[in-house]
């Protein structure tokens, strides 16, 4: 049975990646001999899409489909170990032969290339799409998930880790706290946004409507870091309680019941709910940024 099992993964990875260079090469249809890097990024991701609705659809083919795309991902859009080896190679030799600077610089350049996966330049394509940055933000989440699933096969594990680590700088930079929005939600915020913050909300959850019209009422604020380039998805979600005194427990501040202050006598902010909603961006730094904004 495991034996039958191994031969169905490696007929399925098989599939895949057919269908990916299928995916991948229909610009030849076109009269094109190469489909360009947008049309690319635009193809690997309605592929990805289209694995996740259709050929791997439920429980364990749907994780075991996205580890095959991320392995292909890898593999198919990774470095060239056989150039990077050679480049190392020809630096070395250049550098015994005592050749000139400018030589040496250009080798190295050459080196510093070949060390940058292509699935980098695929990102940044990608990231300029429609929707782009938050399907690459939901991608990562995808790929810790697979990382941290029983599943995960050793060997998969360095170059998983690999493509983790550039999909995780690649985010940072675009979420940089100069590119974030600061919003103070109100009782009038969009509905949707509202929705999104009852449910990302993971200190303190939210039971019933009426407690989330507490949290954005009097003696209460509600901020949100929102990116430009998914406007409407809360990064980050900070809940402040304005009062005269230190709260005796946090109990205190989530009851409805709890008497409302004129704000000339408010004289403290309390921070008692920060949440990281998207799972994507695990390990980029912002809550702090979230509250020195705040402050």
């Amino acid at each position: 049975r495991r034996l039958q099992g191994e031969t169905d993964l490696g007929t399925a990875e098989r599939k895949l990646e057919a269908s990916l260079h299928q995916h991948l090469l229909t610009a030849a249809m076109k009269g094109e001999e190469h489909p360009s890097p947008e049309e690319i990024a635009e193809r690997v991701c309605a592929f990805y899409k289209q694995q996740q609705g259709e050929q791997w659809r439920g429980g364990t083919l749907l994780l075991e489909g996205k580890r095959l795309f991320f392995n292909l991902l890898a593999d198919k859009f990774g470095v060239d170990h056989k150039e990077i080896a050679s480049s190392v190679d020809s630096l070395l030799e250049l550098h015994a032969q005592g050749r000139e600077e400018a030589t040496i610089l250009h080798s190295e350049g050459h080196l510093r290339k070949s060390l940058k996966p292509f699935y980098c330049s695929l990102f940044t394509h990608i990231s300029r799409l429609e929707g782009g940055l938050k399907f690459l933000v939901d991608l990562r989440g995808d790929l810790l998930d697979i990382m941290r699933s029983p599943e995960m096969k050793t060997a998969d594990m360095p170059h998983f880790h690999e493509l983790d680590q550039h999909l995780k700088e690649f985010l940072a930079q675009w979420f940089s706290v100069r590119f974030l929005e600061l919003h103070n939600l109100t009782w009038e915020s969009p509905c949707d946004i509202m929705e999104k913050v009852s449910l990302y909300e993971a200190v303190h959850p939210l039971r019933h409507w009426k407690d989330l019209k507490h949290r954005v009422g009097t003696n209460r604020r509600c901020f949100v870091f929102i990116h430009p380039a998914m406007p409407r998805e809360p990064v980050v979600v900070l809940h402040v309680a304005l009062t005269n005194e230190p709260a005796s427990s946090v109990q205190v501040l989530l009851d409805r019941k709890m008497e409302h202050l004129p704000l000339d006598e408010v004289n403290s902010a309390v921070f008692y709910s920060i949440s990281a909603t998207q799972k994507g961006l695990a390990g980029v730094e912002l809550g702090n940024f979230l509250i020195k904004r705040v402050v």
